[in-house]
This record gives C-alpha cells, structure tokens and sequence, in this order.
C-alpha cells in the first residue's frame, strides 16, 4: 500500500460520479481536475465512459488517474439496462482499488447505489466518506410525474422512492459530511428534519481565465446606439424561451434599435421551430437570431458582443435549489444582467449589483432590460460590480481553496 502524504495536508481522494468520462461539467472538470489538482491533491475518478466501450480501461487526464467504465450504445429500456447495470458493476471494482491504494477521503457524486458503495468502503478501509449532491433527484422524479413530464410515470416514481430512501434515510445521516448545490438546497433538506451541520453548500462556479475580459469593452459598446442582448443556453420547451421573446417583443416597442441573440439550441429540433414560429407571428425574425448549438469559444464572442445578457428562470421547484451557472458566466464577462427572482440569482444580484433581478412577469422583465439599456453609466457599473463579485466568490480557484480547507478539516476529525 501507498501511504499519502498528508503532513502538508495534501490529500488523495477517490471520487466516484455519475458524470461520464470524459466529463465537461466544470464541477467535475474544472473544480477537482485542474483547481484541486494544482493545489497538489491526487485525485483518482471512477467514471463511466460517455461512448460506447467494451472493455474497463485506465486513462490519465487533466492530471488525474481514471478508471473509465464500459458503456453500451442504445436507447431502448434494454440498452438502458446494460448500461446502467455496467456502471454499478464498474463501481463495484473500487473495492479492489481501495485494497491497493490508501485514500484520505471517498466522495460520491449524484449516485445512489454507489452510496451505499462508499459508505461500505469507508467502514471496511477506514477513509472518510463525503457525498456531493449537485440536483435534488427524487423531487426531480416526483415533479416529473406530477407535471405529467415523465416518459415512464411508473417507473419515475419507483426511482424516485428508491432515491429518496437512500438519499434522505442513510446518505445524510451516514455521511461524514455532504455537498450540496446551494443554500437554498442545504435549507430544503434542512426542512426534513436535519440538522446541517455536516452540510456544506458549494455554489457553481467558472474559470475566470477562460472568459476574455476588456474592461473598457462595454463602455465603448454602449456609445453605439444599437443594443444588442444575449441569451445564452439551453432552448429546450421546458425552459420557456417563449417568455423571453414576448418580454423582448415589449423592448421592441420602446428601443427599436436592439437585437436578440438566442446562442444554443435544443435537442429536439421542435422547440425550436416553436420559437421561430412566435418570433414571426410577432414581427420580430428581423430582430431575434437563432445561432444554433456552438462550440464553447465561439459562443462566448456573443458575449463578448452584448451589452446586455438575461437568465429568464422558469418559476421552478426543483430549479430553485440550483444555482445558475450562466449568469455567472455573463458576469464574468463584464456584462450587467436581467433575471429573475430565483433564491440564487437574487442572491447574487443582491450581493453584487451586478444588474436587476425581477419577478417572472413580462413586463418587469422587459421594462428592467430598458432600463439598463437606455442607462450606459448604471449598466457598466453593473458589469464591474459584477465581474468583481464573480472574481471573489464564484472563482473556481477561490471555491477550491474553500474546499481544499473544508476536505482537510473532515480528515482530521477523529
């Protein structure tokens, strides 16, 4: 056995996801494959390969160690089951892991089964065990079936028990301490009866080095007396783009010179058609672009283009407990934004005046992208504010400082 070395407070972890290999969320990527490694941690994943594989194979990436599962291609309920039933047996593998390699700590990401894994491994190896819950899935599988979203109801609503007995029965009350997406997630468990003290939100965040930022940039834009604004996501139906069109439709009225840029996409080409087909009826396919799904780079030169950006939240119960990564991104940039009222997109726009965060109503939200518009010294104060604020607390590098502290505080307890 490798004994870590620890008396520098250096850790080496084990971290098992249900994020597949190779992983792009920045969480994964970002937060503990380059951040935590840079610190000098060595970090070890058991992900599940995104494509079709065969056999279990070891990979080196980002600085990490990766056991990378096999995965079966398909769609079908049976090719669902092949797959899922390959990645509990890759779990199951990090018990011989363990007997070759001593961890310091044992995280478990979004997985269930798996916890029941950790938890085992913690007690028969003597690691500490954390749990990291990133989406509050067995509210997720309820809320489907409730809304009449769910492909399968019956099937949603037996995952979403099972989860939600783990979950709440033995994961939060065997942890030796658990992650969660946001204090507003941290206060609905809180609800249940817990107590918190072994809970400790951590909020997505970005890397501020990837965001190309001018500070003189938007004051020069906003001396065009065109405006440009920018949203950028995710166009499927259940994201109700519709309401953003018909709040822009408003702007239209008052500030004739402005564009809107949708930079994304949807995987089912149907909502998208459903979004042209609005912008017609309402005059504006001289006015609202559709750019499509777009590499990462080029959809940040949108960004980089607007002089204002919008993160319009549908009033959500399981999207309340999250926290919006774009309007960190738009920050992050330099660009002053328009929300609305979501526990964490108020906080942050409170904290910071980073823009105006209003209620989920047409109007307010059109009249607040108008005042922003028609004001270019409070709209670049805002995209200062704004980028200071991300710079100090949603700074991948300063989370992992935080959570390098919290990590090496849970080891030390006895």
């Amino acid at each position: 056995m490798t004994t870590p070395n620890t008396s520098s407070g250096r850790l080496k972890i084990l971290f098992l996801s249900s994020d597949k290999y190779p992983p792009f969320r920045p969480d994964v990527s970002v937060l503990f494959a380059r951040e935590l490694v840079a610190r000098g941690h060595k970090i070890d994943m058991v992900l599940q390969s995104i494509d079709a594989c065969n056999k279990d194979h070891t990979q080196e990436w980002s600085g990490c160690r990766v056991f990378v599962g096999a995965s079966f291609d398909g769609s079908s309920k049976i090719s669902r089951f092949i797959k899922h039933f390959k990645d509990v047996r890759h779990d199951l593998k990090t018990f011989g892991v363990c007997k070759k390699c001593e961890y310091d700590l044992i995280i478990i990401k979004d997985k269930f089964l798996a916890a029941l894994i950790g938890e085992l491994l913690s007690k028969l190896f003597n690691i500490k065990y954390l749990y990291w819950l990133s989406y509050p899935f067995p509210e997720a599988d309820f809320y489907s079936v409730e809304t009449k979203r769910a492909r399968y109801p019956v099937l949603y609503k037996v995952r979403g028990w099972v989860r939600k007995q783990i979950l709440y029965k033995r994961v939060i009350r065997k942890a030796d301490h658990v992650f969660v997406q946001s204090d507003e997630m941290k206060k609905h468990i809180c609800s249940m009866g817990f107590s918190g003290e072994n809970m400790t939100p951590v909020p997505m965040g970005i890397s501020v080095d990837e965001f190309d930022y001018d500070q003189n940039l938007l004051a020069k834009l906003y001396e065009k007396k065109k405006r440009v604004i920018v949203y950028l996501g995710a166009l499927n139906k259940v994201r109700r783009i519709d309401f953003l069109i018909n709040a822009y439709s408003e702007v239209v009225k008052s500030f004739p010179l402005s564009e809107l840029y949708l930079v994304g996409g949807s995987e089912n080409q149907n909502d998208v058609m459903e979004l042209m087909v609005q912008v017609n009826e309402l005059g504006l396919e001289k006015k609202v672009f559709f750019t499509g799904f777009l590499p990462r780079d080029k959809a940040l030169t949108y960004l980089q283009k607007a002089h204002l950006c919008v993160s319009p939240l549908t009033p959500n119960p399981i999207l309340a407990l999250g926290t919006p990564t774009k309007l960190i991104e738009y920050m992050a940039m330099g660009k002053p934004v328009v929300c609305n009222d979501h526990p964490d997109q108020r906080l942050v726009i409170e904290e910071s005046g980073g823009g105006m965060c209003v209620s989920y109503e047409t109007i307010s939200f059109a009249n607040a992208m108008l005042d922003i518009m028609k004001n270019p010294q409070m709209a670049v104060k805002m995209g200062t504010n704004g980028r200071d604020y991300v710079l100090k607390h949603r700074n991948y590098r300063m989370i992992s400082k935080m959570l390098e502290d919290k990590f090496i505080e849970i080891k030390n307890i006895v």
